[in-house]
């Protein structure tokens, strides 16, 4: 997809228009907002059409756990970063409100070194691009972190997560 369509939408890409109308409601800094939009892309895109190719364009901490594949579960843990908090919102989503737990992820969940990053570039002939250094942040696994309100508030949630 083109950048432009995943942050604002209007174009003729479905998905990407359906991300940006859902991430436009969602208070999160413009890092944060890109890079989750990118990966629901990637991941809704492997939903619509789950070949191979797709599948290994995902990150793979992001591959579905076999309690995800085995388990009916909030859709929307399907796109927390970390495998075994997944399976932990799995676990325990019937004693949640997963509504709460939700605004409060999108909250405190922080892509680490990226708060001023160019996370968009130009092209020679003038189109926008991914920057492939933020892609790199943004798909390493390690430089995504929660904030301690989420610990404490969720404690079963982060259980064996370092």
């Amino acid at each position: 997809p083109q950048p432009v369509d995943i942050l604002y939408g209007g174009s003729d890409n479905p998905l990407a228009n359906v991300i940006a109308a859902k991430m436009s409601i969602e208070p999160i800094l413009a890092p944060e907002h890109f890079a989750w939009s990118w990966l629901m892309y990637l991941y809704g895109m492997w939903l619509i059409d789950p070949t191979q190719d797709r599948f290994e364009a995902l990150p793979s901490w992001l591959h579905p756990t076999t309690l995800q594949l085995s388990e009916l579960h909030p859709s929307s843990a399907d796109l927390v970063i970390w495998p075994v908090m997944r399976d932990n919102i799995i676990r325990y989503s019937a004693t949640l409100d997963m509504a709460a737990v939700h605004s409060l992820f999108v909250c405190t969940c922080r892509l680490r070194g990226a708060f001023n990053a160019k996370f968009i570039k130009r092209t020679n002939n003038g189109d926008l691009e991914l920057d492939t250094a933020f892609e790199r942040i943004f798909l390493d696994v390690e430089k995504w972190g929660l904030l301690d309100k989420f610990w404490v508030t969720y404690p079963q949630l982060v259980e064996k997560l370092d």
